[in-house]
């Protein structure tokens, strides 16, 4: 799965699961992002921030 549908995932559901935070957190580390897969990295972080989406073990 890519960065972008990982974060649309999680953007549509509301919630980040811990195997899926790492699973980010892996592709963050490993690969480099063009502009649009940055831009929903920041939505993710603004969602984050606001409290829209919750973290769940």
């Amino acid at each position: 799965m890519q960065l972008i549908e990982v974060v649309n995932q999680v953007l549509e559901t509301g919630v980040l699961p811990v195997a899926v935070e790492r699973k980010m957190q892996k592709l963050l580390r490993t690969e480099e992002f063009d502009e649009t897969e940055i831009a929903a990295v920041d939505r993710l972080i603004d969602a984050l921030m606001r409290g829209a989406i919750q973290s769940t073990a």
